[in-house]
């Protein structure tokens, strides 16, 4: 591979990584609402489905699977439902706190900092993120794309674990990094006064990415 070739693909992969998306939205929202820990494990179940990704166009599994479109299909109905699913529960929080604070059930000092009555585990944050990249078959087609494009099976065994190695490298820079600027205490002190607004805004993206893999 010559250096243009890897100057493409680099620059190809911080702009596909850095565009808010699925991943995203998991991330922050994870960071967010429950805690860094949370967020940092939410990141690293990303990091683990991109490398299962980046093996799969490796050894040309993915390809393979998007060229089969009963298989396709039912991946990004599978994608759909559980994007869907993840937006239906953040508009029902969201719901719920608008009534609690409409009745004033919940004294204001009982707001400061909720989050770690609601932490997630480690494995269920692990596997949020690993159930989200592996759910959206954008994921897929994008490795694709960059194996078919950039890494064709016939290149060196070098080349592909380089490839691997920048690929999951920036993946794992860029995701930590969100995890640990959104789980800031500013920044979700300023999340909390918003919160069943931010709830909501994240329920009805969360479904628009689910309409968008059913309508694409």
């Amino acid at each position: 591979m010559t250096l243009d070739i890897w100057l493409s693909l680099a620059l190809i992969h911080i702009t596909a990584v850095v565009t808010p998306g699925a991943n995203f939205l998991a991330v922050t929202q994870t960071a967010l609402t429950r805690s860094r820990r949370a967020g940092v494990w939410v990141a690293r179940g990303i990091i683990t489905g991109s490398l299962i990704h980046v093996i799969a166009g490796l050894i040309g599994v993915a390809g393979i699977i998007s060229r089969i479109p009963a298989l396709f299909a039912a991946i990004r109905l599978l994608g759909a439902v559980y994007f869907a699913y993840a937006g239906f529960k953040m508009l029902q929080a969201a719901y719920r706190e608008f009534r609690q604070r409409e009745a004033k059930a919940a004294p204001q000092a009982d707001l400061t900092d909720p989050f770690q009555l609601t932490d997630l585990t480690p494995a269920q944050a692990y596997r949020r993120g690993l159930l989200t990249h592996l759910s959206n078959p954008a994921s897929m087609l994008y490795y694709v794309s960059v194996f078919t494009g950039f890494v064709p099976l016939t290149a060196s065994l070098g080349d592909k674990v380089l490839v691997t190695v920048g690929l999951i490298g920036t993946t794992t820079v860029w995701y930590s990094l969100v995890a640990l600027v959104f789980s800031q205490a500013n920044i979700r002190h300023f999340y909390l006064r918003l919160m069943p607004y931010m709830n909501a805004l994240f329920g009805i993206l969360w479904i628009g990415l689910a309409v968008k893999l059913i309508s694409s």
